[in-house]
């Protein structure tokens, strides 16, 4: 019997591409445009294993992985991205996913991402050379850049990838939005959000990770439509800063 996944991402053209791919040996059970819609298809039908795109609106796939992997029984999670850095292929890893395919790769990588996800084993594509690995075959490529940040020349400090929870409230309050970071710098963070946030304009944010809160206030300096804020810190509460340098090693 063929095993049931759930896929989900926001590109339909890309849907489309990955479901072609998967219906040769997969039974698709049903399909999401957002993560918190991924994660009610997942509850419901109870798949096998999950598709997840890493930019998903409104919940992330990284936020959906950490989240599916703090709630067992949960199904193998595979993410599918542009991102090919090695600090954020990590960063998936350590949220529970066990595949990271490239979505320039999924023709060559996908199918056999998922069987290695259902036997309960970790896959990553490779950049380049057009190889395929298991998380240990990766091991020494990933050692050598997972202890460092990556470089943020627009900030000129370093920024370290994060996906965290953030709660973020607009000064004075008109807009609420619930999302994710992407990265975090001593001098602020780059939050995943479609909404539309003017540069200048000052936000109140509350960043979770691990059970642990961050509160700080920023204004937004930078604006990819349909992308995210990034944002500058401008206070962060006093016994907040010790946990900022934490997050921050």
């Amino acid at each position: 019997m063929q095993s049931r996944l759930v896929v989900a991402d926001e590109a339909r053209e890309f849907l489309q591409e990955v479901l072609s791919i998967l219906a040769v040996e997969f039974n698709v059970v049903a399909t999401a445009a957002d993560g918190k819609e991924a994660l009610e298809r997942i509850n419901f039908h109870q798949p096998d294993a999950a598709i997840l795109d890493y930019h998903l609106p409104k919940l992330s796939g990284l936020d959906a992985a950490r989240y599916l992997a703090r709630h067992p029984p949960s199904p193998p999670v595979v993410i599918c991205s542009v991102e090919t850095h090695p600090l954020i292929i990590n960063t998936v890893r350590r949220a529970g996913a066990l595949g990271y395919v490239f979505k320039t790769s999924v023709q060559r990588d996908l199918v056999r991402a998922v069987k290695i996800a259902l036997r309960g084993r970790s896959f990553r594509s490779y950049a380049s050379l057009g190889r395929v690995a298991t998380a240990t075959q990766a091991c020494e490529e990933m050692i050598q850049t997972i202890t460092q940040p990556m470089r943020f020349e627009r900030r000129r400090c370093w920024r370290h990838v994060f996906g965290g929870v953030v709660e973020l409230s607009t000064i004075p309050a008109q807009t609420l939005i619930i999302a994710s970071t992407v990265d975090i710098c001593r001098l602020g963070c780059f939050v995943q959000t479609r909404a539309f946030i003017p540069v200048g304009t000052q936000v109140r944010l509350k960043i979770s990770y691990d059970e642990n809160q961050l509160t700080a206030v920023g204004e937004v300096v930078h604006m990819l439509s349909g992308r995210g804020v990034g944002i500058k810190l401008t206070g962060v509460a006093s016994e907040d800063e010790a946990l900022l340098e934490v997050w921050l090693r």
